[in-house]
């Protein structure tokens, strides 16, 4: 049976040669399909061509999503990956066990030391640590516009939610990017019996939606 303690698979848990598939081609909560990301580079293009600057991506984990992005080639500047814990697996020469490494380029720094660096005018976060909002210290460092991705499912009182206003910024629903974004938790949207976008009040847990908080004072 596969997943069974002999199946050398998966023996060894993230050191398996089916942990590194994981962790190489599968977000922990988001199946980055090429549509999602297409969608998701193409509005980042047009603001980032807006607004100038780096993108910069933060909490960015294993930095697969960054690279999906970059990869598409519709970005003008590559993204900056940036995590203040870098998810790391193990790899051999072979490719497999052995050694920690980080799969693609993560910078090892927090929220506040990557906006100090790079000054970006736009941050791109998916999968705040649940419980945390960082937004307020970006916010407070002039961040121009932020775009999370998260669980819509989530605690009503968490920035995680999205559900939140946030002062002195404008919340926009990403309707295209959110259209195309697919959780593992659940199965595709059409067979969830629902529309591809409803309202965010009537979306459950595992429905996954991008939201754009841009500063009003840069929106007039």
């Amino acid at each position: 049976t596969f997943g069974a303690p002999n199946n050398p698979m998966v023996e060894g848990g993230w050191a398996s040669p089916f942990g590194w598939f994981t962790s190489s081609n599968v977000h922990f909560a988001l199946v980055p399909t090429s549509e999602a990301m297409k969608v998701l580079a193409c509005y980042l293009y047009e603001r980032q061509a807006e607004m100038g600057g780096p993108v910069v991506e933060i909490g960015a984990g294993s930095g697969r999503l960054t690279h999906l992005l970059n990869k598409t080639g519709m970005l003008a500047k590559p993204i900056i990956a940036t995590d203040p814990n870098p998810q790391e697996v193990h790899v051999s020469e072979k490719g497999i066990i052995g050694a920690s490494a980080t799969l693609f380029d993560v910078e090892h720094m927090d929220d506040m030391a990557a906006i100090k660096k790079y000054r970006p005018n736009l941050v791109l976060c998916a999968f705040m640590t649940a419980g945390q909002d960082w937004t307020p210290r970006w916010r407070n460092h002039g961040v121009m516009e932020y775009v999370l991705i998260g669980d819509t499912g989530g605690d009503p009182s968490s920035c995680y939610s999205l559900h939140l206003e946030h002062p002195g910024y404008e919340r926009v629903l990403l309707d295209e990017v959110s259209a195309e974004l697919l959780s593992n938790t659940m199965g595709a949207i059409e067979e969830r019996g629902r529309s591809p976008n409803p309202p965010l009040h009537e979306q459950g847990r595992g429905h996954l939606c991008a939201v754009s908080f841009r500063r009003i004072d840069e929106l007039n």
